[in-house]
């Protein structure tokens, strides 16, 4: 299972908590550009890393474009299994980002452990 983790710039405590407590034969993709670069190479080398992925997270906070083409491309171009987590269920009803996801969850364990489970069935 590799799994790919998407979320605004900055936004890096969750993917602390994935690393900690999902199973360690669980690969995780980890975009992280540095803040400010916008070089179209981030778009081309986020595009390849997802496309080696078998399961997609996404963190949202405050939805972004970059995360939002993410989602999209994830769920129309490699058909693999989307998870979005919004600790505010703020946009749980979005018919845009529902249609896209396969699971919400207003937290990271829960997610982490549904993970966990798909990975042991």
């Amino acid at each position: 299972m590799k799994i790919y983790l998407a979320a605004t710039t900055g936004e890096i405590e969750w993917k602390e908590e994935f690393r900690k407590n999902l199973k360690k034969e669980i690969i995780l993709l980890d975009p992280n550009p540095q803040p400010g670069n916008f070089n179209s190479q981030v778009v081309i080398d986020d595009k390849l890393m997802l496309s080696q992925a078998t399961h997609f997270v996404a963190y949202i906070q405050k939805p972004t474009f970059g995360t939002t083409m993410e989602i999209v491309y994830a769920h129309i171009i490699y058909k693999i299994p989307v998870y979005i987590i919004n600790p505010s269920m703020e946009y749980f009803k979005d018919p845009w980002l529902n249609h896209h996801c396969d699971i919400f969850y207003s937290s990271t364990s829960d997610c982490i452990q549904n993970l966990n489970k798909i990975f042991d069935a």
